[in-house]
């Protein structure tokens, strides 16, 4: 996930090892990486800090939890510390983000996990980013693996989503990856730059 930050740098996050990334990196040409930007947080994770700035930590519900359980995980929240040069953003599910939102406490921000390509309208189970942003959501999460596999969100459509929300001030974190299928026949590089293609087709200014 390549997301900017409020300092203006920005932060890659891959299921990938350091060394694979800077592979990545260095065929794309989007971004200069070099062994300071690269930290090992866990076994199957690495995080890209640009210029050695400030890390991103998203977090992804997904489509879990109860009231009586989010009441629990933010409670637990809110008693923790994040360091100064960390920035947590929590993603619960739609129906939960209210009571995220006026529960959690700062620095702590708060993000949707999708949202559509263009304003309301008829377009049934959607949330548009103005709706978003009338209720205080300044982040989201577009392009997620599950939301490409399961619902076939295209590269396009992932594109497209990430210009309109960027538009409407949101704060994007678009999500790029392959599948173990695709990474085992090595197509892990073309699946990718694909994907990055149809963001930078669709934004000239991040």
């Amino acid at each position: 996930n390549r997301e900017k930050l409020k300092n203006g740098q920005h932060c890659i996050r891959f299921q990938r090892s350091p060394h694979e990334l800077k592979k990545f990196y260095s065929r794309t040409n989007s971004i200069k990486v070099n062994k300071r930007c690269v930290q090992k947080v866990r076994r199957d994770q690495a995080v890209v800090r640009a210029d050695g700035r400030k890390f991103f930590v998203g977090g992804n519900w997904k489509c879990n939890g109860t009231k009586k359980s989010v009441d629990q995980l933010v409670s637990d929240l809110n008693a923790g510390t994040i360091p100064q040069d960390v920035e947590v953003v929590c993603a619960p599910p739609f129906m939960y983000l209210h009571q995220v939102k006026t529960s959690l406490k700062p620095p702590y921000e708060v993000a949707a996990q999708n949202c559509w390509k263009s304003e309301g309208g008829a377009y049934t189970g959607e949330v548009c980013a103005e709706m978003l942003v009338d209720n205080n959501i300044n982040w989201v999460i577009l392009g997620h693996s599950e939301r490409r596999i399961i619902l076939g969100e295209n590269n396009e459509l992932v594109g497209e989503k990430c210009k309109y929300a960027l538009e409407q001030g949101l704060r994007i974190i678009p999500c790029i990856g392959e599948t173990l299928e695709q990474r085992n026949s090595g197509e892990m590089f073309k699946i990718l730059d694909a994907q990055m293609q149809a963001l930078k087709d669709n934004i000239s200014d991040w």
